[in-house]
């Protein structure tokens, strides 16, 4: 097993993730100074990105806080 598997297999499996994905630190080269793996971890090699799904319930409820205008009512719904 590759140090790839090992770490997406650890991501996914242990840690509960519903994704995870691993790139090149130089796919980012073109961006804006500050956002470019390597001005954040000097010598950086890849970027590891892992994602958990938000239940359509918390997407909803944040929608209808915000077209009530009512922040606080954001837990009730």
């Amino acid at each position: 097993m590759t140090n790839t598997e090992k770490i997406k297999d650890y991501v996914l499996n242990r840690l509960g993730m519903d994704a995870v994905g691993i790139a090149p630190a130089s796919a980012l080269a073109d961006e804006p100074a500050g956002k470019r793996p390597e001005d954040i971890l000097p010598g950086a090699k890849s970027i590891i990105v892992f994602l958990r799904r938000i239940p359509d319930g918390a997407v909803q409820a944040a929608f209808r806080a915000k077209e009530d205008g009512n922040a606080d009512a954001f837990s009730a719904y």
